[in-house]
């Protein structure tokens, strides 16, 4: 006699309720069948899987008796569950067995999803743990969220920004002045700000974590690889003494066509983008407190933008489709003849503790997923 609601034979259909019993409200048992064709075609009885505490997580199938095609919240629990808690184990034969095994997953689920809304499905597989004891280490806060600001003379510079042409949140990689020795005294123009997209710290973490401050900022191909990385760069220039735009334009500029005469790279797309860049700011002056923002994509463009107030507009003023002058601007602050050395010592110093507290997390993290393998082995 078969249970219509049910779509399976009685007898398995009593099975099943006998189970659910045993660790309801915990869990849910997924019983599978063949089809009664197939059924009939092996003239056996169909069979239902061993429940496996662990393995593949499937999403809870939801039961529309009314048919709106509504969808239950078990759903994006199951879904969350099947990314971030791929726990296996082998298949319980025990009561005992099948408690300690509850227990285990128990402890490994996220405090936030309730364990009846999972449906579990039998897997063989051992592996999975590492990312399980990961995903209960919280990530680490994104950069702009852990570094702290920079005051350069009576110049503030947020620990983090949005800068104009840009949906993504950059962290300050550090700060300080430009200036000139006149007659034997040190005289200040600018304070610049040198900002690096939250994505920027693992692509810079492959080839320079581990190295000390000191190493990093005499490093030339430390500072070459944010000025080529791929990731957004923000560059902020507030004046301290008063500029004509024609001068700074001139100062960026000369430089950078003299190298790029010298390695033959010098074409009409560098030419021309000369030309816009200078005659935006043939017109311009900037009074103290004044900014000049550059927002810099690893695609090639070069977002202009000025303020008044040191504060960050949202619409930007112009931008220069142009790779090399792109690189040149951010180049000539904290590349190898960059103007402004203090800028990349403070560079160096606040991206060398970032990548130590990536370290840091990371051997948590392995720490975690020891205690994890110990655990199932002792089990």
């Amino acid at each position: 006699m078969y249970d219509e609601a049910a779509k399976c034979p009685f007898k398995l259909l009593e099975r099943k309720r006998a189970i659910e019993k045993q660790i309801v409200p915990v869990f849910s048992v997924k019983v599978t069948q063949p089809t009664k064709r197939l059924a009939r075609r092996r003239r056996t009885k169909p069979t239902r899987k061993w429940l496996q505490i662990g393995g593949a997580i499937e999403e809870k199938e939801v039961e529309n008796k009314e048919g709106s095609g509504a969808v239950s919240g078990a759903d994006t629990a199951a879904a969350e569950i099947k990314a971030r808690v791929p726990l296996s184990y082998s298949a319980p034969r025990t009561h005992c067995e099948l408690h300690t095994a509850i227990l285990l997953l128990l402890l490994s689920l996220p405090a936030s999803l309730e364990a009846h809304d999972l449906r579990l499905t039998p897997s063989t597989t051992s592996q999975g743990l590492a990312g399980s004891a990961a995903s209960q280490t919280m990530a680490p806060p994104p950069p702009s969220a852990a570094v702290s600001e920079v005051q350069v003379e009576s110049v503030k510079f947020p620990p983090s920004v949005k800068p104009p042409g840009s949906a993504k949140t950059h962290f300050l990689g550090g700060a300080g002045v430009r200036g000139l020795e006149i007659q034997g005294k040190f005289i200040k123009f600018t304070a610049i700000g040198v900002y690096l997209e939250d994505g920027a710290l693992p692509s810079l973490a492959a080839k320079w974590s581990g190295k000390s401050a000191e190493e990093l900022a005499d490093c030339v191909e430390f500072f070459r690889d944010i000025v080529t990385g791929p990731f957004e760069k923000f560059s902020r220039v507030t004046m301290i003494l008063p500029l004509t735009g024609a001068q700074y334009a001139e100062k960026v500029t000369e430089n950078c066509v003299k190298y790029w005469q010298s390695v033959g790279t010098y074409t009409d797309a560098e030419a021309a983008a000369v030309e816009k860049f200078c005659k935006i700011f043939k017109d311009k002056t900037f009074p103290p407190g004044s900014s000049i923002l550059f927002t810099q994509s690893p695609n090639g463009s070069l977002t202009i933008t000025f303020s008044e107030d040191g504060s960050v507009p949202e619409a930007s003023n112009t931008v220069i489709e142009n790779r090399q002058l792109t690189e040149a601007v951010l180049e000539s602050m904290i590349g190898k003849h960059g103007v402004s050395p203090q800028a990349k010592t403070s560079l160096a110093s606040r991206i060398r503790e970032l990548l130590k507290g990536c370290e840091k997390k990371a051997d948590e993290v392995d720490k975690n997923v020891a205690a994890k393998v110990d655990i199932v082995s002792v089990a």
